[in-house]
């Protein structure tokens, strides 16, 4: 699926480099290695979110999703 940022990036789910899916929630890394989830729930009208390094990897840790070796600076912060 594709969709268009506020930035006027479009990005698509076929593109990413890494993809995790935790139910109807997806987060991708892009080949540029900037992360993005997406929200599949409420399809057809999906939506998609950019989300820094540190919300990527909370979400990874929150779905028990394994953490790719450049988010695994922030898990420590993370988990308590």
């Amino acid at each position: 699926m594709r969709y268009r940022m506020d930035d006027n990036t479009v990005l698509d789910s076929e593109n990413a480099s890494q993809s995790w899916q935790a139910g109807d929630t997806w987060l991708h890394r892009s080949r540029r290695g900037r992360y993005w989830l997406e929200h599949t729930a409420s399809l057809p009208v999906a939506r998609a979110e950019w989300v820094g390094h540190h919300r990527a990897c909370a979400w990874l840790l929150e779905h028990s999703l394994e953490v790719p070796e450049e988010l695994k600076e922030y898990a420590d912060e993370i988990i308590e």
